[in-house]
């Protein structure tokens, strides 16, 4: 990401600023999901509103009868993607400067 600002240099010698930090980071509250037999039913609401068949999940999905059953979950994704204590960077140079004339400032920050 690259974020451009504009600010003013002072007359006098160049000056050169940096700023930058570490740290880790978490979600903080994850949020409430469906499980899989929750989502085909709310799938299957969507298409009785639209006056169309249900899905036939049984044909579309493996392992139907164990969602069904209750016995598997499906899978919790946001989980799965989560990356717990996430390594979190940023870096910021600024050099500024100039004279009675003339004055600059220049700024770079790197985030990751």
């Amino acid at each position: 990401m690259i974020l451009v600002t504009t600010k003013q240099g002072k007359a006098g010698k160049t000056q050169i600023s940096y700023d930058g930090y570490m740290g880790w980071q978490n979600v903080y509250k994850m949020p409430d999901l469906l499980n899989a037999q929750q989502y085909a039913m709310i799938m299957n609401e969507e298409r009785y509103m639209d006056g169309l068949d249900p899905y036939d999940f049984a044909s579309l999905v493996p392992d139907w009868d164990k969602i069904q059953s209750g016995q598997w979950k499906g899978t919790n994704w946001m989980e799965e993607i989560r990356n717990k204590n996430a390594l979190i960077t940023n870096h910021t140079l600024n050099v500024t400067g100039g004279n009675d004339k003339d004055t600059y400032s220049a700024g770079l920050s790197y985030t990751y």
